[in-house]
């Protein structure tokens, strides 16, 4: 369950969210102003995704602003819409206030763009992290088995010749 902060879209997010989908873009910010979640930019896909990454998504950051960043793949879901990733950027050195705003107010967000639209999910503290690079080391750490005890691998071992 996540706590709700009563932060609602910007009127221009949500006419731009609700409107027709955008295949084009690319890569769309999403900060929050004003007890706002306001549309900051939006650019424009020149190439696949991996090329596109660095040249989008690292010039939406600023080292010490946090924001919100939808990234679309090129990979399309069941219902033929494209695949996003949500990066969420809250820097280690932003007050406590806008890192609690920011992390009440994902839930929101993810609803109003549409939770079904999301593949994956990625949150960073330092720019780097939302590198290309970044998100590739995030993607096989989330794909490899959480570290285990002597004991919990001996455990597993015993489980797997009893099947």
């Amino acid at each position: 369950m996540s706590c709700q902060t009563g932060i609602v879209a910007s009127s221009e997010l949500a006419a731009y969210l609700a409107g027709p989908a955008h295949p084009a873009d690319r890569c769309i910010k999403v900060n929050i102003d004003d007890e706002e979640l306001q549309l900051v930019q939006h650019r424009i896909a020149t190439s696949d995704y991996e090329s596109d990454w660095d040249r989008n998504v690292m010039v939406c950051i600023e080292d010490d602003e946090p924001c919100y960043i939808f990234y679309r793949l090129d990979d399309k879901a069941n219902d033929g819409e494209y695949n996003y990733v949500f990066l969420c950027f809250v820097p280690n050195n932003t007050s406590v206030k806008n890192k609690m705003l920011y992390a009440a107010t994902r839930a929101t967000l993810k609803r109003i763009f549409g939770d079904n639209r999301i593949a994956t999910e990625y949150l960073g503290t330092v720019k780097e992290e939302l590198s290309l690079q970044g998100y590739k080391n995030h993607v096989l750490s989330a794909g490899s088995s959480a570290p285990m005890t002597d004991a919990e691998k001996e455990l597993a071992q015993v489980q797997i010749h009893f099947r």
